[in-house]
């Protein structure tokens, strides 16, 4: 309630009570979380509470592997999130990396774009640029898009209890 003013936190409560709110919580161990996914998901139906047990989505998540990603979607189900999102699928066969992008093979062969520490490699930006300006390109890796993952639905476990636990790691994007 403290984020919100009384005119939000009543507008908030109403539409609870017609069943119109869900409360979206992320999960980035080490960047935006410190707790377990355990604890965090304690902490989002506490929160949920406020409002009269709306229901809780896991909306953005991260785990370096596809088997933590699987088990942490049981996890959740299994401590009743009401609603899990996997939104890092990536296509990896199609677009050649773990993003949400397609370089064409000219950029590919001179190397990213821009580097992991925000260098820019000006051969390679000149040639995306121009896939920009004539709208061939296919996304970029700007702001988070690498990090993806093919085939996580399928190794989702029965329940958590028959997988390993996540294991809490760096997104990639994560500069310390």
């Amino acid at each position: 309630d403290a984020m919100c003013g009384k005119w939000e936190t009543a507008m908030l409560h109403k539409w609870a009570s017609k069943g119109k709110l869900v409360l979206s919580f992320h999960f980035y161990p080490g960047f935006a979380t410190q707790v377990e996914l355990p604890e965090m998901i304690k902490l989002a139906h506490k929160e949920a509470a406020k409002f009269g047990q709306v229901p809780v989505f896991l909306s953005e998540f991260w785990f370096s592997t596809p088997e933590e990603m699987a088990a942490a979607m049981a996890q959740a189900a299994d401590l009743d999130v009401d609603a899990v999102t996997y939104w890092h699928y990536v296509d990896q066969i199609y677009t050649g990396n773990p993003g949400w992008y397609k370089y064409p093979q000219e950029i590919v062969d001179l190397g990213e774009p821009i580097g992991p520490n925000g260098e820019v490699n000006k051969a390679s930006w000149e040639l995306f640029h121009q896939t920009v300006l004539d709208g061939t390109f296919i996304g970029g890796d700007i702001d988070g898009a690498e990090g993806g993952q093919s085939g996580v639905l399928n190794l989702i476990p029965a329940t958590a209890a028959a997988s390993e636990q996540p294991k809490q790691k760096h997104h990639p994007n994560i500069v310390r």
